[in-house]
């Protein structure tokens, strides 16, 4: 990576994780990038810290229309919200869509019905 004063602050966000997966995209990408902040994010004083991600001034342009290129759809949280939770009826990852099969009570199947369903499918 370039000098300190050749770097610029790409973007600012909650958490070191998001910080990371951003980092992660711009250089798989080709622009080099790194987190500040990560460490002094967490601490939780008065207001929180932001984590920020760094780039050349060069880079920036390019950083930019990645960065905008990969944003989640507008309203995938409400969508998300709306989706079934992992084990709960209609998941599905319970293949099925929560149709109850094999988790009667006595069935010999753990608290989600696997078990019974494992079974039955070999």
């Amino acid at each position: 990576m370039s000098r300190a004063e050749d770097l610029v602050v790409l973007a600012r966000v909650l958490d070191e994780l998001s910080a990371l997966l951003i980092v992660g995209d711009l250089e798989s990408q080709g622009v080099p990038a790194v987190v500040v902040g990560g460490l002094t994010a967490q601490l939780r004083v008065e207001a929180p810290g932001l984590v920020s991600v760094m780039v050349r001034r060069m880079d920036l342009p390019r950083a930019q229309a990645l960065l905008e290129q990969n944003q989640p759809p507008e309203g995938w949280e409400d969508e998300a919200e709306g989706m079934p939770r992992e084990g709960e009826e209609g998941d599905p990852l319970e293949g099925g869509g929560g149709s109850g099969e094999g988790s009667e009570e006595g069935s010999g199947d753990d608290a989600d019905g696997r078990e019974a369903r494992r079974g039955r499918d070999l």
